[in-house]
């Protein structure tokens, strides 16, 4: 009787790519661990893209983000942390009138002074 294999399971070829890569990741992780250990010496790969110490790759997993991506990214962060202010309760107030610090000679207190658009 000829085997049936399950037509739902992923292959053989596909197990062993999963667990090579897996591998390859856990090996790469340890690497960059001792790495660090080392006092902050660079990978051959990494120093092929560019790194030297203190100057990440410039391309890869490990490279610098781009200064546009960082203002995107930065955007984002104050979006979701808008929303959740605003989920939580805390709403800002944007009505309110600014006060401005004005300073006295003599007498060394600060008189405070509204500004009512």
């Amino acid at each position: 009787m000829p085997s049936v294999k399950n037509p739902n399971a992923p292959s053989k070829n596909r197990l062993a790519a999963r667990a090579a890569k897996a591998r390859k990741t856990r090996q790469q992780a340890a690497a960059q661990g001792q790495l660090a250990r080392q006092g902050g010496a660079i990978a051959k790969a990494d120093a092929r893209r560019g790194a030297t110490s203190g100057l990440l790759p410039t391309s890869g997993p490990r490279a610098a983000i781009s200064k546009k991506r960082q203002r995107k990214l930065e955007k984002q962060l104050r979006h979701a942390m808008k929303r959740k202010m605003e989920a939580e309760g805390e709403v800002e107030m944007k009505d309110a009138p600014a006060e401005k610090e004005k300073k006295t000679k003599g007498d060394g207190k600060a008189e405070v002074e509204m500004d009512v658009e």
